[in-house]
Protein backbone atom coordinates (compact mmCIF):
# COMPACT_ATOMS: atom_id res chain seq x y z
CA UNK A 1 0.00 0.00 0.00
CA UNK A 2 1.09 3.53 -0.80
CA UNK A 3 2.51 6.08 1.94
CA UNK A 4 1.18 9.72 1.28
CA UNK A 5 3.01 12.42 3.01
CA UNK A 6 1.39 15.33 4.22
CA UNK A 7 1.66 18.59 1.60
CA UNK A 8 5.05 19.71 1.84
CA UNK A 9 5.34 23.70 0.45
CA UNK A 10 7.64 24.43 -2.55
CA UNK A 11 9.27 27.86 -3.22
CA UNK A 12 10.06 29.47 -6.37
CA UNK A 13 13.92 27.69 -6.34
CA UNK A 14 14.47 24.51 -7.22
CA UNK A 15 14.46 22.50 -4.00
CA UNK A 16 15.96 18.50 -3.60
CA UNK A 17 12.67 16.99 -3.15
CA UNK A 18 14.81 14.07 -1.80
CA UNK A 19 16.23 15.59 0.64
CA UNK A 20 13.29 17.69 2.13
CA UNK A 21 11.09 14.33 2.66
CA UNK A 22 14.05 12.18 3.24
CA UNK A 23 13.21 9.43 0.51
CA UNK A 24 15.73 7.84 -0.95
CA UNK A 25 17.20 8.56 -4.43
CA UNK A 26 15.77 6.56 -6.75
CA UNK A 27 12.80 5.53 -5.45
CA UNK A 28 9.47 5.92 -7.42
CA UNK A 29 7.46 8.41 -5.87
CA UNK A 30 3.91 9.94 -7.19
CA UNK A 31 3.43 13.68 -6.89
CA UNK A 32 0.36 15.87 -7.35
CA UNK A 33 0.13 19.67 -6.76
CA UNK A 34 -2.70 20.39 -3.87
CA UNK A 35 -2.40 24.30 -3.89
CA UNK A 36 -4.19 26.53 -6.03
CA UNK A 37 -5.96 26.39 -9.03
CA UNK A 38 -3.18 28.66 -10.88
CA UNK A 39 -0.29 27.21 -9.16
CA UNK A 40 2.31 24.63 -11.22
CA UNK A 41 5.02 22.58 -10.22
CA UNK A 42 8.12 21.83 -12.52
CA UNK A 43 10.29 18.35 -11.84
CA UNK A 44 13.25 17.27 -12.79
CA UNK A 45 15.82 14.57 -12.04
CA UNK A 46 19.17 15.10 -12.07
CA UNK A 47 22.12 14.61 -10.07
CA UNK A 48 22.72 18.38 -9.25
CA UNK A 49 20.49 21.52 -8.89
CA UNK A 50 19.10 22.33 -12.32
CA UNK A 51 20.06 25.38 -14.00
CA UNK A 52 17.48 28.22 -13.46
CA UNK A 53 16.75 28.45 -16.68
CA UNK A 54 15.82 24.93 -16.97
CA UNK A 55 12.28 23.79 -17.80
CA UNK A 56 11.04 20.84 -15.93
CA UNK A 57 7.71 18.70 -16.58
CA UNK A 58 5.08 20.02 -15.77
CA UNK A 59 3.16 18.78 -12.57
CA UNK A 60 -0.48 21.57 -12.42
CA UNK A 61 -3.05 21.81 -9.83
CA UNK A 62 -6.22 19.98 -10.71
CA UNK A 63 -4.66 17.37 -13.04
CA UNK A 64 -3.57 13.62 -12.57
CA UNK A 65 -0.33 13.08 -10.40
CA UNK A 66 3.16 12.76 -12.15
CA UNK A 67 5.08 10.02 -11.71
CA UNK A 68 9.18 9.82 -11.20
CA UNK A 69 10.12 6.30 -11.90
CA UNK A 70 12.19 4.20 -9.83
CA UNK A 71 16.10 4.17 -10.26
CA UNK A 72 15.86 8.00 -11.40
CA UNK A 73 18.12 10.65 -10.12
CA UNK A 74 17.46 13.34 -7.66
CA UNK A 75 13.76 14.59 -7.88
CA UNK A 76 14.29 18.50 -8.00
CA UNK A 77 10.84 20.76 -8.15
CA UNK A 78 10.06 24.31 -7.78
CA UNK A 79 7.03 26.91 -7.91
CA UNK A 80 5.20 28.47 -10.48
CA UNK A 81 2.37 30.72 -10.68
CA UNK A 82 1.01 30.54 -13.94
CA UNK A 83 -0.25 34.24 -15.78
CA UNK A 84 1.75 35.66 -13.12
CA UNK A 85 5.10 34.67 -12.53
CA UNK A 86 5.80 37.49 -9.40
CA UNK A 87 2.60 36.25 -7.72
CA UNK A 88 2.64 33.74 -4.45
CA UNK A 89 5.62 32.59 -2.87
CA UNK A 90 4.79 28.62 -2.85
CA UNK A 91 2.25 26.05 -2.99
CA UNK A 92 2.04 22.63 -1.83
CA UNK A 93 3.03 19.15 -3.33
CA UNK A 94 1.66 15.79 -2.08
CA UNK A 95 4.06 13.25 -2.67
CA UNK A 96 3.69 9.41 -2.02
CA UNK A 97 5.82 6.40 -2.56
Amino acid sequence: MADTQNAWPIGKQWTDLNTLTGIAVGTEIILQCVGQRSDEIEVATSPTEPPQNFTGVKCMYGTPERMVTAGESTVWVRFVRLGNPNAGSETKLQVQV
